[in-house]
């Protein structure tokens, strides 16, 4: 007699769509993890490279900085992914979704997904405090160490304010979405660290104003518009922040998976462009290769 097959222990078929692949989320964390393996891998590979150029170049003393600070710079990026990558594996948050053929129990999947994004961001925020100053010194290097209004040490503690005030609006505010008061004095208060955020926002905004101006205004840019091509992108992080108050406006529910995706795939790609592409940009320039590798015309 021919044994009954369940169907919930049967391999057919595309095993996505299977019905023990039951998550909290529609995109398989394994796909979320890979996109930042390409960002680390390529963070990684920029790095080492950078780090050899530094090592084997006889150029200038400040062919040689600009590569060992865009080598480090590389270096603890790529450390930072791989602390997102372990999150968004799950291998490594305080609180875990639930995986194919788990029972959902504990706290409820919606609570869970907003912690695991706070995580996230507090990677990503501890990443740019240590890498944007070295960006920055190196971009004035690049520069021809041209200042506009003061010196480049104000830039790199212009920098570390605007990221502390990033981190505040997103992680001391959760991009100042409203929780659900249960008395006045706590709605009162909500609304102080509200107004805070929004001023923490702001004044975000205009740090990153001042370090573009003083790094790029009555530039004559010797890179032929290098400095610009890599700096200008920097607004972009500013824009996804801002998308991502203005989404939760909207959606205050938990977290949306769609915006966790859009922040995933958006920073990610700044990231390569902004660290590892100008690692390169600066190893081929300091080895005389960069018109033959970066020469668009």
């Amino acid at each position: 007699m021919a044994s009954v097959i369940d169907e919930s222990q049967s391999l057919r078929g595309n095993v996505l769509f299977h019905p023990a692949f039951v998550t909290p989320h529609t995109v398989p964390v394994f796909l979320r993890s890979a996109a930042l393996r390409v960002a680390a891998g390529t963070l990684l590979m920029a790095g080492v490279f950078a780090a050899i150029v530094a090592l084997a170049v006889n150029g200038p003393n400040d062919d040689r900085l600009s590569c060992a600070l865009a080598s480090a710079t590389c270096l603890v990026a790529f450390y930072h992914y791989s602390k997102l990558i372990s999150i968004r594996d799950q291998s490594a948050p305080r609180i875990k979704l639930s995986k194919p053929g788990d029972v959902p129990m504990g706290q409820p999947s919606q609570l869970k997904w907003s912690w695991q994004e706070l995580e996230v961001d507090a990677v990503r925020y501890s990443d740019w405090m240590v890498t944007l100053g070295a960006l920055t010194i190196d971009l004035h290097i690049l520069n021809g160490q041209h200042t506009r209004l003061f010196p480049v040490a104000w830039s790199v503690v212009l920098c570390g304010l605007m990221v502390a005030c990033g981190a505040f609006t997103r992680l001391g505010t959760d991009e100042l979405v409203p929780p659900t008061p249960s008395t006045d004095v706590t709605k009162t208060s909500d609304g102080w660290v509200r107004i805070l955020g929004v001023v923490s926002f702001v004044v975000g905004v205009a740090c990153l104003f001042l370090v573009l101006f003083n790094l790029l205004d009555g530039l004559d840019d010797p890179s032929n518009g290098w400095v610009f091509a890599f700096s200008i992108p920097w607004v972009g992080y500013g824009v996804i922040a801002l998308i991502g108050i203005t989404w939760r406006q909207i959606q205050p529910d938990g977290y949306s998976e769609g915006l966790s995706i859009m922040k995933d795939l958006s920073y990610a790609l700044l990231d390569i462009w902004s660290k590892a592409v100008f690692a390169y940009f600066i190893g081929v320039k300091a080895l005389g290769f960069e018109s033959l590798v970066f020469g668009l015309v």
